[in-house]
């Protein structure tokens, strides 16, 4: 989906700028031991459980900060779910050995965690923000497993900063009504052009967002050419709204 994509996007940028300037930077990941316990039972423990950690001196003495993103997949060996949270972090070396240790403590026995050094911040900022904007995967599951991912992740939060990443922006910024309108093309242009104009989809996400639209991008062009050629040159063209229950103006 577009907003998908665009806020993908956007936090592929804040989290590779950080990333680049931070010191030292690992990504870690947090799994839990496979259990037949609903999904939204394991997700609020493994909520609980990362909370317990972040707490740790011992864990706050090395890692002094990062970003955690969650991902689910279900194991097509046993059919398990498979919860884990990625983060990137920053601070002092900490061996995977002694991850692993303070992780069962405080999972009760899930020793299973990843520490590695961040050698390419693109790729690793672009990897967790594919987490962050698509947690899990529906198209694959059957439709009893996608009802259930859905409902376990509604309202949940599926990233976040602590420590050092605290200020990092996890959100494109919201556009504050001026008062000043400029136009941006007619309502049936916009959306008849949906699929084919890059212009055309960008507004669209910027109305449903609220997103500041770039200076730039407009749908005039074609209205001018529209209006230059006469209703009747387009005739054999539908310019209706690629949107069937929007087809007014908001």
């Amino acid at each position: 989906p577009i907003c998908a994509n665009a806020r993908r996007n956007y936090l592929t940028h804040s989290v590779a700028e950080w990333i680049e300037s931070a010191d030292h930077p690992k990504l870690v990941t947090l799994t839990l031991k496979h259990t037949s316990a609903p999904l939204d039972h394991q997700i609020q423990h493994l909520y609980a459980f990362f909370r317990e950690l972040r707490r740790r001196r011992d864990f706050k003495k090395a890692i002094t900060g990062g970003i955690w993103f969650f991902q689910i997949k279900k194991s097509k060996n046993d059919g398990l779910w498979h919860p884990h949270i990625h983060a990137i972090v920053t601070g002092l070396y900490l061996p995977r050995r002694r991850l692993s240790r303070m992780w069962s403590e405080v999972t009760y026995g899930s020793f299973v965690s990843e520490i590695r050094s961040v050698q390419d911040p693109r790729k690793v900022a672009n990897d967790v923000a594919r987490y962050a904007t698509s947690p899990g995967t529906l198209v694959d599951l059957p439709p009893d497993d996608a009802i259930e991912m859905v409902e376990s992740l509604h309202g949940r939060r599926i990233c976040g900063t602590w420590g050092t990443a605290r200020g990092i922006s996890m959100r494109p910024k919201l556009d504050t009504e001026s008062g000043k309108w400029k136009s941006v093309g007619s309502w049936s242009t916009v959306m008849g052009m949906y699929e084919s104009s890059a212009d055309a989809r960008a507004i669209v996400f910027s109305w449903k967002t609220g997103i500041e639209l770039p200076d730039g991008i407009s749908c005039n062009k074609i209205d001018q050419a529209i209006e230059s050629l006469g209703e009747n040159a387009w005739a054999d063209y539908n310019f209706e709204s690629v949107f069937d229950h929007e087809r007014s103006p908001p």
